[in-house]
C-alpha cells in the first residue's frame, strides 16, 4: 500500500485525464475518426479484385466503423470517459480483424496504418497510462497478425507500430501542453480562460439551438481570514477541498472553473434559471465555508461579456444582501415578483406579529416581531424566504422594507395606547440590500417621527451575514440609527460564521438565537453545553438574548433553566394580526420543570430587557 501510494503521489500525470476529454468534443472527435476510418476501409475494399472471399468480410467491418461514428456524433455526447475507452477497444478489434483479413500484403500493411488514428484518439482525450496502455495493445496486436502472415517477416509491423507510438505521443504532449493553458493548477479546474473559451462554445451552441446556457459566480466567504490566520498553504487546500466537493455536484455537461483566487465559476449548458440555483444551494451545502453566488442566464443578443457582467452584479447584490446566498440576475419575467410588485402598490400586504415573551412563568409580553405576509394566487406554498429573495432580486425589497416599518409603527403606537395590550419592544426586519443604502437611516428617523413611536423602543433586526457584508454604507446606517437611541439586533445568530468572539466587537445591541439551537432540546438529551455556553458570554457582555424557534413547554422550561430570559416560538405564540395580539398568552411554561443535569445553573442572561444600548 505505502509503495503504491508513493508512485501515485510521483506520478499523478499518468492517471489525470486530459483537460480536452469532454463528452461533446470527445463525441466529435472520435465519431469522426471512426466515420473516417470506414469510408477510407470501404473505399480500399472497393479498389480490391472482389474474387477473393476475404473481401467479403472486409465490408462489414467498414460500414460498422462508418456507422459508430455517425452514432458517436448524433449520441456521443451522453457518453462518459469510460465509453469513449472500451469503444476504442472495440476499434482495437475491428482493426485486427481487417489486418488479418487483408488478402495481400500491400493491403495488410495499408490497414495496420489505421492504428495512428486509434493512437492519436487515445493520447487527446485519454488519461497517459490508459492511452499507453490501449496504444500497447493495438501494437502487439498490430505485430503478431502482420508477423503471422506467410508473405511478410515477422518484423514488418515495427514500422507501423513505431509510428502509432511516435504519432500518439507527440499528440498527446502538444494537446496537453495547449490545454494546460486553460487549466488551473491549483484544482484541476478550468481556470478564467478555459471557463471563457467554454462560455463562447456555449453560447454559440444557443444560438443555434435555442438552449440559453446558464452560468454563476461563486465566491467563498470569509476566505480571507482563512489565509489570515492559518496561512496561504491552509487556503491553497481549502480551495483543493472546495473543488473535490463541488466537481461531484456539477453535472457530466457543466463546466466548473477557479474564475481568481477564492472565486468560482459555473457554466450550465442545458439548465434553466431555477436549476441554476438549485446547484448553487447544493453547492454550498456541500462545504463547510459559506459560499455567496451569483446566477445569470444568456438571452439572444448577449455577449460573453454581457453575460459575465451580468453575473457579477448578481454576486454583487448577493454579497450586498448578507452573503451565504444566491442572487439571480434575469430578463425574465417573474409571476411572484409581478404579484409582490401589485400587492406593494395596491396596499395588498398584510402584517402580523409574533410576541416575545420574558421566561420562566410568570411569563408576558415584552415585544413584538413584525412580519410581512402577501397574498399569491400562483404559488401558494411559497415560503417567506423565497418570497424575500425574489423581492431582493426584483428591486422591491426596499418598498416592502419600508412598508413594514411604517405599518409596525403605525400598529405598535395603536396597540400601545390600548388598554387591553402594550408593547414595549417593536423588532422589525431589514435586508442587507436596504441597509447598504445610503439614505435608509434618514428613511428610518422619518418614519419614527411621522407615527410617533420611540425609536428608543425600535429594534431592527439584520442578519449576521449582512453585518459580515463590509458595506461600508451598512455600517454607516447602523451607526446612525443606534446614535439616535434604535437598537441593532443580530438575527439567526449561529447560522452565519461570525465567532462568538467577535460579539464584543459586532455594532449590535442584542442576540437572537437561530432556533437550530433549541430543535436538540428534547427530554432525552442531556445538558445543552453549547447554549449554556452562549448564556454566559452573553451575560458577561451584558447583552439581551432572544431564543427563537421555541416548540415545547419543555424547551422552555431548560432555556429559563439556563438562564435566558427572552423566548420566542410557536409554543408561545405564533404571528397574528395586530388585532389578536391581546388574545394571546404564553401555554404551558409552568409545565415540565426540568431537572437538567450538569454544572450550576447561570444566572440570568439580562436583568432588564430596557436596559440601554
Amino acid at each position: 500500500m505505502r509503495v503504491h501510494s508513493v508512485r501515485q503521489l510521483r506520478f499523478p500525470w499518468l492517471k489525470t485525464r486530459s483537460a480536452l476529454s469532454a463528452p461533446y468534443l470527445m463525441a466529435r472527435t472520435t465519431g469522426g475518426l471512426f466515420a473516417l476510418s470506414g469510408a477510407l476501409g470501404a473505399t480500399i475494399t472497393a479498389l480490391l479484385p472482389q474474387d477473393s472471399p476475404e473481401v467479403a468480410k472486409l465490408y462489414p467491418v467498414a460500414f460498422g466503423c462508418i456507422l459508430i461514428g455517425i452514432a458517436l456524433v448524433l449520441w456521443g455526447r451522453h457518453l462518459r470517459l469510460v465509453h469513449f475507452e472500451l469503444l476504442s477497444l472495440v476499434g482495437t478489434a475491428m482493426l485486427s480483424g481487417a489486418i488479418g483479413w487483408s488478402p495481400t500484403s500491400t493491403i495488410a500493411q495499408s490497414m495496420s496504418a489505421f492504428s495512428c488514428l486509434i493512437a492519436l484518439n487515445a493520447a487527446f482525450f485519454f488519461p497517459w497510462l490508459h492511452a499507453i496502455v490501449l496504444m500497447v495493445v493495438q501494437g502487439v496486436a498490430s505485430m503478431a497478425i502482420l508477423g503471422l502472415r506467410d508473405d511478410l517477416p515477422w518484423w514488418i509491423g515495427l514500422a507501423a507500430t513505431s509510428s502509432m507510438f511516435i504519432v500518439g505521443g507527440t499528440v498527446g504532449v502538444l494537446g496537453r501542453m495547449a490545454s494546460d493553458a486553460d487549466i488551473d493548477p491549483l484544482t484541476g479546474l478550468a481556470n478564467r480562460r478555459g471557463f471563457r473559451r467554454g462560455l463562447n462554445i456555449a453560447i454559440a451552441r444557443g444560438v443555434r439551438s435555442g438552449v440559453p446556457p446558464v452560468i454563476a459566480f461563486l465566491d467563498l466567504d470569509r476566505f480571507k481570514a482563512i489565509n489570515d490566520e492559518y496561512g496561504h498553504r491552509a487556503g491553497d487546500d481549502m480551495l483543493r477541498q472546495v473543488a473535490e466537493a463541488w466537481k461531484v455536484q456539477v453535472g457530466r455537461d457543466d463546466l466548473l472553473a477557479r474564475y481568481g483566487g477564492d472565486e468560482f465559476a459555473l457554466l450550465m449548458p442545458n439548465a434553466t434559471e431555477r436549476d441554476a440555483v438549485e446547484l448553487t444551494a447544493r453547492l454550498r451545502a456541500a462545504i463547510s465555508l459559506g459560499c455567496t453566488a451569483g446566477v445569470a442566464a444568456w438571452h439572444p443578443g448577449d455577449t460573453t461579456s454581457v453575460l459575465v457582467g451580468r453575473a457579477d452584479v448578481a454576486l454583487y447584490r448577493a454579497k450586498q444582501a448578507g452573503r451565504n446566498r444566491t442572487m439571480l440576475e434575469s430578463k425574465n419575467p417573474s409571476v411572484l415578483a409581478d404579484e409582490l410588485r401589485a400587492a406593494l402598490a395596491q396596499d395588498l400586504l398584510d402584517v402580523h406579529y409574533q410576541p416575545i415573551f420574558s421566561i420562566p412563568a410568570p411569563s408576558r409580553i415584552v415585544g413584538i416581531e413584525a412580519l410581512v405576509r402577501f397574498p399569491t394566487s400562483s404559488q401558494p406554498d411559497t415560503t417567506l424566504d423565497e418570497a424575500i429573495r425574489v423581492a431582493e432580486q426584483s428591486d422591491l425589497i426596499r418598498g416592502i422594507d419600508m412598508f413594514v416599518l411604517r405599518h409596525a409603527c403605525t400598529d405598535a403606537v395603536a396597540l400601545d395606547q390600548s388598554p387591553d395590550t402594550s408593547v414595549r419592544f417593536l423588532h422589525v426586519n431589514v435586508s442587507g440590500l436596504v441597509l447598504a443604502d445610503s439614505t435608509y437611516s434618514e428613511v428610518v428617523a422619518d418614519i419614527l417621527a411621522a407615527t410617533g413611536w420611540p425609536a428608543d423602543r425600535l429594534v431592527l433586526e439584520v442578519t449576521e451575514t449582512a453585518l459580515d457584508a463590509e458595506t461600508p454604507s451598512a455600517f454607516e446606517n447602523i451607526c446612525r440609527i443606534r446614535k439616535a437611541g434604535s437598537r441593532i439586533a443580530i438575527d439567526d445568530f449561529g447560522t452565519g460564521y461570525s465567532s462568538l468572539s467577535r460579539l464584543e466587537t459586532m455594532p449590535v445591541d442584542m442576540v437572537k438565537l437561530d432556533g437550530s439551537f433549541v430543535r436538540s432540546i428534547t427530554e432525552e438529551s442531556g445538558r445543552p453545553r453549547l447554549l449554556a455556553g452562549i448564556a454566559s458570554l452573553c451575560a458577561a457582555l451584558n447583552m439581551p438574548v432572544v431564543v427563537e424557534g421555541v416548540e415545547t413547554a419543555y424547551q422552555a422550561a431548560v432555556l429559563a433553566d439556563l438562564g435566558y430570559s427572552l423566548a420566542q416560538g410557536f409554543h408561545l405564540g405564533r404571528p397574528v394580526p395586530a388585532a389578536e395580539l391581546s388574545r394571546i398568552t404564553p401555554r404551558g411554561l409552568e409545565l415540565h420543570q426540568p431537572s437538567v443535569p450538569g454544572a450550576p445553573l447561570n444566572g440570568p442572561v439580562t436583568r432588564d430587557v430596557i436596559h440601554p444600548p
